[in-house]
């Protein structure tokens, strides 16, 4: 399956370095960031274009050569270094896909890629890639434009990797819904996660989110008290995995209480029916609309409006309940990018629909991954322009206000044969 993805995407960016008019492409995995006035740097991210060719997540200054007429070469950083720990090269077939060229300092790097002729950088560290001839062709926007939107289709190879790093989310899931019925601190919960998956929290995508009670009304809580609360009413937890760069996004709402979990129920049933639903060539925006339309019967079935479901979409009191975009793109980036981009060009979707946070305004096209993941939560701050209005059940909404909210995230490949799950077998 990689060499498949390899060639895909060897074909892809060729179509792009020729449509730009570029004869060759450096990307740079990045490099380690200094903390201000300290010797030590921020946990190392690489180039999600980097981690597109080569599943090598922890290559610092390292890079992938690509040309319009030549084998791709992958220079690797490989110093002499007794502080830290050498970095041996994953072996297997796919080496052979490339040139590869072993480095010992950047300074070898620099002689051997600088200055090249009609070469376009793409990399976050512009001192360098001026340093080395390329200050007028750094990220070039047609060209990542380009890049970004074919990102979106996802090649087997890659959603082999989403449904392994679901499959590990899905083992910490589990252990820190287990954690929370003990009775577990936040940060107890959080550790359980990490202790079940083997990751410390630099290898994660994202800050987890693990929110007891109340702190799930916090769309990105991640304060961890220390101290277990008297009482665990709720729990919800959004977190995810990496796997050879690829990220998954799980989101989960647990409680004890029969009442709020025929809510949570509710949610869950209205998110696996609209994704029944999904269907290539319909606009992902069409079934954000449609959630807050079954949300709002939730709401009413649930009595925490007085007013029916269509009043509540059309006052805007749907938007105080679920404030956030029904889902995004998936990939190298939990948030992959290019989800509002409708074309290679790089056209930007028209975002004045009164939903400002929706990250995915595409149309549904065979081998996209989404997340998917409706929400209900009680937040004062948005409930404050709906003081003292009829319509909502306010002694209700005070009863849900001890629970935080919900939310549950799912993982979703497009597909021909239809919408495939690729988080339900793992949680």
């Amino acid at each position: 399956m990689y060499q498949e993805h390899f060639h895909t995407v060897l074909e892809r960016t060729q179509k792009a370095l020729e449509h730009c008019g570029y004869d060759q492409l450096i990307i740079h995995s990045g490099s380690p960031v200094p903390a201000f006035l300290d010797d030590q740097s921020y946990p190392y991210r690489a180039n999600p274009h980097f981690l597109y060719w080569v599943p090598l997540t922890n290559f610092p200054d390292s890079f992938v050569v690509v040309s319009t007429s030549e084998k791709p070469k992958l220079v690797l950083l490989q110093p002499i270094d007794f502080w830290h720990t050498a970095k041996d090269v994953p072996e297997g077939a796919w080496l052979e896909l490339f040139d590869i060229i072993s480095v010992a300092t950047l300074d070898e790097a620099e002689r051997l890629l600088c200055a090249k002729a009609n070469t376009a950088w793409i990399g976050d560290t512009p001192a360098m890639a001026t340093r080395w001839g390329y200050e007028s062709s750094i990220n070039p926007p047609a060209l990542l434009n380009y890049l970004h939107y074919d990102r979106a289709y996802k090649t087997e190879w890659e959603i082999e990797q989403l449904t392994q790093a679901n499959r590990m989310a899905g083992i910490a899931h589990t252990a820190a819904r287990d954690a929370y019925l003990s009775g577990a601190s936040e940060i107890e919960i959080h550790l359980a996660y990490l202790t079940s998956i083997k990751q410390c929290e630099t290898e994660l995508p994202y800050s987890s989110i693990v929110a007891l009670n109340e702190h799930g009304a916090i769309l990105h809580y991640d304060q961890y008290q220390r101290k277990a609360p008297d009482a665990h009413r709720a729990f919800l937890i959004d977190a995810g995995a990496r796997v050879n760069g690829y990220v998954a996004d799980i989101t989960r709402t647990w409680t004890t209480d029969d009442d709020f979990q025929t809510v949570i129920d509710a949610i869950d049933r209205a998110q696996l029916e609209l994704i029944e639903e999904f269907r290539i060539g319909e606009d992902y925006a069409s079934y954000h609309y449609a959630m807050h339309h079954r949300l709002a019967i939730i709401l009413a079935e649930h009595k925490l409006i007085n007013c029916s479901p269509e009043s509540a979409v059309d006052n805007g009191i749907t938007k105080a309940f679920f404030p956030h975009g029904l889902g995004h793109l998936i990939g190298l980036q939990t948030h992959d990018i290019g989800g509002h981009q409708l074309d290679r060009s790089g056209t930007i979707a028209d975002t004045n629909d009164g939903h400002p946070f929706l990250r995915l305004r595409r149309k549904l096209e065979a081998n996209t991954a989404i997340t998917v993941e409706p929400g209900c939560y009680v937040i004062p701050e948005l409930l404050k322009p709906f003081a003292g209005s009829s319509e909502l059940n306010w002694d209700r909404i005070e009863w849900l206000r001890q629970f935080g909210g919900v939310r549950i995230e799912d993982t979703v490949v497009v597909t021909t044969d239809g919408p495939k799950n690729l988080t339900r077998p793992f949680v």
